[in-house]
């Protein structure tokens, strides 16, 4: 998702950049006018997905079956509202059919994980749950041949088999910001986690506005800070900020913070590069990156931002267009 909100913030605003620079004032007012109306479309597209997850239909609390076909008793928790596609999750569940129902259909079992890492038994439920289906053997004996690999793929959603990539991830996308708003579950997912993440590191960053707490204590602050927040994140999914300009704060103080920030714009100014298409793009892209990554925290980073930004910045020649 980083990759592709990069990629897209990186073409429109190229795209903006050329438009204005080099084209008369028609055309300029048709491209904005052009923008406007994929602004809205893509608005529009997004919240009919956000409405179907927020929609909960919960009419279905007064239709509770008793009994599956092969006469075991259903579970209903009445009071959890997590739900798929509108469909309550813990309602009519009978697990006591469903394991071994998915054991003789499949090489991965019940209660393991799926190959994305994920429990294995809440996908199966979330799956069935999408389709408005009880969650019973039976269900599970419905399933296609198809629909068992995507669940152990860890496809949780039955509209995930019939729409495109991108569509999919935003769904998952807004699914993690859903659970993440009304049940405080931030737990395995990565957008979710990083809200965490962001709410720990202003905290510590509250505590030493100005001296930081150095650069090698860093994962000390956050331990600690984890446990005096009674953080929902499971102890191995406590992490460090991914965002480079959050972990600068944090371990230097908000002046060393102001003094990066200047380090990366003000050599683009006095170089006149931020005319040289290679310079932009390349820029654009790594300060985006230190928004979800702490870019600067590993050898690949660092080796990244300084080759491209030491060869666009001084040894490409001054007129090079």
């Amino acid at each position: 998702m980083t990759g592709l909100g990069i990629l897209t913030i990186t073409l429109v605003v190229v795209f903006l950049k050329y438009i204005i620079s080099n084209t008369s004032l028609a055309l300029k007012i048709i491209t904005v006018l052009i923008f406007i109306a994929a602004g809205i479309f893509s608005y529009q597209y997004i919240d009919k997905i956000w409405i179907r997850i927020n929609t909960v239909n919960k009419d279905e609390l007064l239709h509770l079956k008793k009994n599956t076909a092969e006469g075991n008793v259903y579970l209903h928790d009445t009071l959890k509202t997590d739900s798929e596609n509108g469909h309550l999750i813990w309602i009519n569940l009978c697990e006591n059919e469903m394991r071994p129902a998915w054991n003789k259909r499949s090489h991965l079992p019940y209660d393991s994980l799926n190959l994305k890492g994920d429990e294995l038994r809440m996908t199966i439920i979330r799956y069935l749950t999408s389709k408005g289906a009880a969650k019973d053997g039976a269900a599970i004996d419905n399933l296609s041949k198809k629909e068992i690999t995507a669940i152990e793929k860890g496809v949780a959603n039955v509209d995930d088999l019939h729409t495109f990539g991108i569509r999919s991830r935003i769904r998952a996308t807004l699914w993690e910001i859903y659970q993440y708003q009304h049940f405080n579950n931030p737990g395995g997912h990565s957008l979710a986690m990083r809200f965490e993440f962001w709410k720990t590191a202003f905290s510590i960053i509250s505590d030493h506005p100005f001296t930081g707490v150095g650069t090698g204590d860093v994962p000390a602050a956050f331990k600690n800070k984890y446990d005096e927040l009674k953080s929902p994140l499971a102890p191995q999914y406590r992490l460090r900020a991914h965002n480079q300009y959050l972990t600068v704060a944090i371990a230097l103080g908000i002046p060393v913070l102001v003094w990066f920030l200047l380090s990366l714009i003000l050599p683009g100014i006095i170089l006149n590069r931020y005319n040289h298409f290679l310079y932009f793009t390349f820029w654009l892209t790594a300060i985006m990156s230190m928004i979800t990554e702490d870019t600067l925290e590993t050898q690949a980073g660092v080796s990244f931002f300084a080759f491209f930004n030491g060869v666009y910045l001084f040894l490409l020649a001054k007129n090079d267009k």
